[in-house]
């Protein structure tokens, strides 16, 4: 007998079904893990301090003398060793640490511990360390604290300028001290922002000098809105006379005189500014723009007064003594004058209307670089506190544009670190403008203690 067409339709689903479902994979379950990953993150001051670790719990075992040995090197926590990670340079205990990622380990006893930062990130055994790649040590107190099941690093204490990381786990407690360079880092950014009215000053000039007036009146435009200078203003008003436009650049180049005269000593450009004024407001007679002017005109920077000092005293002598830079202080006599390069004297000889600045603007220049010189060796102290005193010349070559070309030591220093970070220093100088490119080397006497 025939059973019924629909039973037959279901009858083969059914078997299809079934057959689906055994082909299947098993689905897999989760688990929690038994050392869940943690991250702890802080700001300390302008530095974010990062940890990336495992969280192991007691689990009802004897930790200390049993689980973790005494006196051996522990990667804290279960598997690969912590991460702790820097945005900026630190000091761990009284260690420099600069900024980076690095490996925690920690060595405990019933008393001390040792905690070590290592540059070797991947660490999955102990023995695999490398000692040559510790980067700071320090040794820390245990102290007994309240039960804690699951191992953690707890940021309990910060200021601006310190830190302290506890690791607590079971029932115990290491106060891990970080200092931090806020202080430091704020001055640096500080002054970055004082000499960013320079940066955008000189770029002005450059590209008055190159003719493309708008990108110099944009750039001139944003020194002044950093700080209204009389140079700032100068520029911009020889960049609008180079357009054209004398009744602003007149209105620019008052306003510069203005600021000028407050300036005191710092006003090189007077005697330049008056003639521009006057030249500015008689039609038909402009001034051109000091960039323009020939190899044999007047340096720009100089007033009537100091080409004619410099006429009267070419050719005499100058005594000039080495600037001495400590571990704490940068002395240099601002009424004396680097030493002049050879090819320097052979253009002051033959023609002392177009050599270079003065000595006043160049000690200045130098006052003005003198805290980065001095940083730079502080930098080099902390990490190699045994360097004694040396003495080093800079030599250093001048464009047109008062743009240092080249910096170079002689004789070179011990330590590549602190030539690199001196040249770092020297190369961003801003000298004033010059007829002529030209050398000048400034003799320096490395010493102290920090």
């Amino acid at each position: 007998m025939s059973r019924p067409r629909s039973y037959l339709l279901w009858a083969l689903a059914l078997a299809l079904s079934a057959s689906r479902t055994a082909a299947a994979p098993a689905a897999e379950l989760p688990f929690p893990s038994r050392s869940p990953y943690a991250v702890v993150s802080q700001w300390v001051g302008l530095t974010n301090i990062t940890v990336r670790y495992t969280t192991p719990a007691v689990g009802g075992r004897p930790i200390w003398g049993s689980v973790i040995k005494p006196g051996t090197v522990w990667l804290v926590g279960d598997g690969a060793a912590p991460t702790i990670a820097f945005s900026r340079d630190v000091f761990l205990g009284e260690a420099a640490v600069p900024a980076g990622t690095y490996a925690l380990l920690a060595v405990p006893s019933r008393g001390d511990w040792t905690i070590i930062l290592n540059r070797e990130t991947r660490l999955w055994r102990a023995d695999s360390r490398t000692p040559s790649l510790d980067v700071a040590r320090v040794t820390v107190h245990a102290e007994t604290t309240a039960p804690r099941e699951r191992l953690a690093f707890v940021f309990s204490d910060f200021t601006d300028d310190r830190a302290t990381m506890d690791l607590e786990w079971a029932t115990v407690r290491v106060r891990i001290p970080i200092g931090l360079r806020t202080a430091e880092q704020v001055a640096a950014s500080m002054q970055s922002l004082d000499t960013a009215w320079q940066a955008n000053a000189e770029a002005a000039r450059y590209m008055l000098e190159k003719k493309k007036l708008d990108a110099g009146l944009r750039y001139a435009n944003q020194s002044l809105a950093l700080r209204e200078t009389w140079y700032g203003m100068w520029i911009k008003a020889s960049l609008l006379a180079a357009r054209g436009d004398y009744p602003s650049a007149r209105a620019a180049a008052e306003r510069s005189y203005q600021l000028g005269q407050a300036a005191g000593a710092e006003f090189t450009l007077e005697g330049t500014v008056k003639e521009s004024l006057a030249a500015w407001s008689a039609p038909g007679q402009h001034l051109p723009s000091p960039v323009a002017s020939s190899e044999t005109s007047p340096a720009p920077w100089q007033d009537r007064s100091e080409r004619t000092r410099r006429a009267h005293r070419a050719g005499q002598p100058r005594v000039a003594t080495a600037p001495v830079l400590s571990g704490s202080a940068l002395l240099v006599d601002g009424d004396q004058e680097p030493f002049p390069a050879p090819s320097e004297r052979q253009v002051e000889a033959r023609r002392p209307e177009t050599a270079r600045p003065t000595g006043a603007a160049f000690s200045r220049v130098i006052k003005h670089g003198r805290p980065d010189l001095q940083r730079c060796y502080q930098r080099a102290l902390r990490q190699d506190p045994t360097l004694s005193a040396a003495k080093v010349t800079i030599s250093i070559n001048v464009g047109t544009t008062g743009r240092v070309t080249n910096v170079a030591l002689a004789p070179p220093l011990p330590t590549g670190t602190l030539e690199s970070c001196l040249k770092d220093a020297v190369s961003r100088w801003a000298f004033p403008p010059s007829p002529v490119a030209y050398e000048t080397q400034v003799p320096l006497a490395l010493s102290g203690r920090l």
